[in-house]
């Protein structure tokens, strides 16, 4: 079985994608793969995943789409942004793959953007994580303050105390946090085409 496809939008803070995935395992949710959408000044965040996801969600997949841009600056940022959410959607759905969509990580035009994807695509699964700390993405800064993502991931193979740490960044069992289901408006064939058409994807 090869399980439904969480989606998610990434930015500086890592812990919005394992927040939900944790939420959606405790639901029954049987996700198999993990895509994560973000632009190359959040790469550092996808390397904290990717090392997170080998030490506990060793059997889920997880895949980074890097978005060619550092940040989102202009319409034409957003335009590109929303045609790759809808690649990823339109790869996934094609291998057979339920899709459930996170749209918490990143700008809040990468959160509005998708959710307008999934809507005009048809994806009836889309979630925002609120979390009451914020000790994850702070820690996470100001470990990026003193060190490079890189050196940490290095010095955790052989130091336990940076181990811990990393995986601390990221553990949901560590916050108060809630995972909000978004209702998706059920709209006509038609009335999608349109949306898609003015979207531009």
């Amino acid at each position: 079985m090869m399980g439904d496809t969480l989606i998610c939008t990434l930015g500086l803070a890592p812990a919005v994608v394992t927040e939900c995935l944790q939420e959606l395992l405790c639901r029954g949710v049987r996700i198999g793969r993990v895509v994560c959408i973000y632009s190359s000044g959040a790469k550092p965040s996808f390397k904290i995943l990717e090392y997170v996801f080998k030490r506990r969600f060793g059997v889920i997949e997880l895949v980074g789409e890097e978005f060619e841009l550092d940040d989102i600056r202009s319409d034409q940022d957003s335009l590109a942004f929303r045609r790759k959410v809808a690649e990823v959607i339109e790869r996934e759905r094609s291998a057979g793959r339920e899709i459930h969509l996170c749209i918490s990580g990143g700008r809040k035009t990468m959160g509005f953007d998708a959710l307008l994807v999934a809507q005009a695509m048809g994806v009836r699964h889309v979630y925002h994580v609120v979390s009451e700390e914020h000790r994850g993405p702070t820690l996470f800064s100001a470990l990026q303050d003193q060190f490079s993502v890189d050196d940490l991931l290095k010095r955790a193979e052989s130091e336990e105390g940076v181990d811990a740490l990393l995986l601390d960044i990221c553990d949901p069992r560590h916050f108060r946090y809630y995972v909000i289901d978004i209702p998706i408006p059920d709209i006509s064939v038609e009335e999608r085409e349109r949306m898609k058409q003015a979207l531009g994807i």
